[in-house]
């Protein structure tokens, strides 16, 4: 991810040149719409080739085009696929490819092609990214808080909330719409759930499951979708509902 004083660089940098600044949108879950992100690039730029063709009068057709082509080599690995971040950026010239990185933060599908390049919304991510809180933390260990200089830095983990014994599932398993597959009799069966409590790796699950009931993770293979045939492969394919203590 781009520093504040990289994008500025990079900002200065391609100052008055012709640039196509490409934003999308990568936060999808549902297998059906694995390609989702593609199909809105395809259209945003097909929209955006139109509209210069009918004004190029300076030739700028060929330039794009060849802008484009350095953009969409990078996306070629995830042509029929899940995108592997939540938000993915690029910026490119006739000549090179400037940038192109997936990112941690939902972005717009967005794709401008003008002099100099479009970072609005990058800097507003950066901005997300950097918002931080203060809190004071105590430490238990009294002798050891007394070898501690003043501006030592530390990793703390802050528990809002905390339930024990729950039924809880991997959050890679939960799909768009609090929806689950779940294996039942061979078959992959698509149900609701409640979740409660959730974190990056555990989500609290209130209703729609019960504890011992398969679900599955792999969600990023295209064969794994509701009403197909299936079997548990040692684990790998689907995870158990199990019951655990669980913090957001």
């Amino acid at each position: 991810m781009l520093t504040h004083d990289r994008l500025v660089k990079l900002y200065r940098e391609l100052e008055g040149q012709d640039v196509l600044s490409v934003y999308v949108n990568g936060e999808q879950h549902d297998p059906a719409q694995r390609d989702a992100w593609r199909i809105r690039l395809d259209s945003g730029i097909a929209a955006l080739r139109r509209r210069i063709e009918s004004m190029d009068g300076d030739g700028q057709i060929g330039s794009f085009e060849q802008a484009w082509e350095h953009i969409a080599k990078e996306l070629r690995p995830f042509q029929d696929a899940f995108l592997p971040h939540r938000g993915w950026v690029a910026f490119a010239t006739a000549d090179r490819l400037w940038y192109a990185q997936g990112l941690p933060a939902k972005m717009p599908d967005l794709v401008r092609w003008e002099p100099g390049a479009r970072v609005a919304p990058y800097v507003l991510d950066i901005e997300a990214q950097n918002r931080t809180v203060e809190i004071e933390v105590e430490l238990e260990d009294a002798a050891f808080a007394a070898t501690l200089l003043p501006g030592t830095s530390a990793d703390a983990e802050v528990v809002l909330a905390s339930h024990e014994d729950v039924p809880r599932v991997p959050s890679s398993c939960l799909l768009e719409g609090a929806r689950m597959l779940v294996l039942e009799d061979g078959r992959l069966r698509e149900v609701e759930v409640e979740v409660g409590l959730r974190n990056w790796n555990w989500v609290e699950i209130t209703g729609g499951l019960e504890v011992g009931e398969r679900v599955v993770s792999s969600l990023d293979r295209a064969e794994v979708r509701a009403g197909v045939a299936a079997v548990a492969a040692a684990d790998v394919t689907a995870g158990a509902v199990t019951a655990g203590d669980h913090e957001p």
